[in-house]
């Protein structure tokens, strides 16, 4: 059986980064091969606070930040959401674990093959991670898989570190328009658009996963919308959650990384396991969000939803919106009303999904 190397965020404290690996292994590993996720971790993205703290400025402002989420107790929460994260993968994590390239240099698998998530978004790894462009190693197979840039443009100092690495790839596929255009504007290669792999699954495999999870914070029967922000806290978006709750008279309950309560929250759910956030999504009577992920998992269990624009990453979720043809529900609590009508949205993701899993059994299938 051929052995696939996956090179991803798997280790994160974020629900989407966690969910997308697993897909990934468990799609690979659906298609006849061995999957295996490398456990390699960038440092500075695992870094809650991301900033230079040379500037007495901003030293400042992460001492406050430190001593308000210590008040919070987020870590206790964070631990409890994610503390336990490696077990979601069973025995798809590579023994070893690396935070240096230098220490990949021997590693052989039959394909390495990166993605998805925001890998190649160099705001996060603080520069541009060449472990993510898969330079390293001694295979003779490179794929990338639905890896994004976020909004990220690729920097002139990072141009030819890409062209050094993706020559090497023998098939790229990226998970927005976005990143495609990016690649073409500095390399002249075939690059595929394809789904992220959470939604290479259907809504019954995820919820036969999610099954297997131990559930600590029971899902209520009523209904209520779910709300879930990356980019900033609910506060930010009070004036559009309100104007939604008005119009639904359901209660708000927040996935959120502490106990604190925010207007106009009725139920704090914090420590919420990745398993459990999908439980929530799927027994929601309504979703707000600014979370790929959360809009991923909306459309998945064919929820009634109000996305809302990321403050600093707002390309992926509205190129999702157009691929499905809901461009509307972007940005618009005022549509909230408006019902979708999924039998139009399934028939297109279906069609996304299909290509999307054709695209990679092929790339896998050129393993010789």
């Amino acid at each position: 059986m051929k052995k696939v190397g996956i090179i991803t965020f798997h280790n994160s404290r974020s629900y989407g980064a966690c969910l997308q690996a697993i897909a990934t292994v468990y799609m690979i590993r659906n298609m006849g091969y061995q999957a295996e996720v490398i456990d390699y971790v960038n440092l500075f993205e695992q870094k809650r606070y991301k900033a230079d703290l040379d500037n007495l400025i901003v030293a400042m402002k992460y001492i406050r930040w430190k001593i308000k989420t210590w008040l919070s107790r987020d870590e206790y929460w964070l631990q409890r959401a994610f503390g336990n994260t490696k077990q979601l993968y069973s025995d798809a994590i590579s023994s070893e674990h690396y935070t240096k390239i230098e220490e990949l240099s021997n590693l052989k698998y039959d394909v390495l093959l990166v993605g998805s998530d925001q890998v190649w978004n160099s705001q996060i790894t603080e520069k541009l991670d060449t472990v993510f462009l898969l330079d390293f190693g001694q295979s003779p197979k490179r794929i990338s898989y639905a890896s994004s840039m976020g909004s990220h443009r690729i920097e002139p100092n990072e141009e030819k570190l890409f062209r050094h690495c993706l020559k090497r790839f023998s098939f790229i596929s990226v998970r927005e328009k976005f990143a495609m255009e990016e690649l073409r504007r500095i390399l002249d290669i075939d690059v595929e658009i394809v789904l992220d792999p959470t939604l290479l699954l259907t809504k019954e495999q995820w919820t036969d996963y999610i099954l297997q999870v131990s559930e600590r914070i029971p899902v209520p029967q009523e209904p209520y919308i779910l709300t879930f922000f990356v980019g900033k806290n609910i506060s930010f978006y009070r004036e559009q959650v309100f104007q939604i709750k008005e119009k639904k008279q359901l209660p708000v309950y927040n996935i959120q990384t502490n106990k604190r309560k925010y207007i106009p929250v009725d139920r704090v759910l914090a420590g919420v396991t990745c398993g459990e956030f999908v439980q929530w999504i799927q027994n929601a009577a309504y979703i707000i969000t600014d979370s790929f992920h959360g809009t991923a998992f909306s459309l998945l269990y064919q929820k009634q939803f109000t996305s809302i624009s990321n403050t600093v990453n707002p390309i992926r979720v509205k190129e999702l919106l157009e691929s499905v043809g809901l461009q509307e529900r972007l940005d618009s609590p005022q549509n909230c009303d408006r019902e979708i009508e999924y039998h139009a949205v399934n028939k297109k993701l279906n069609e996304l999904r299909s290509r999307s899993i054709k695209w990679l059994q092929t790339a896998l299938e050129s393993i010789q």
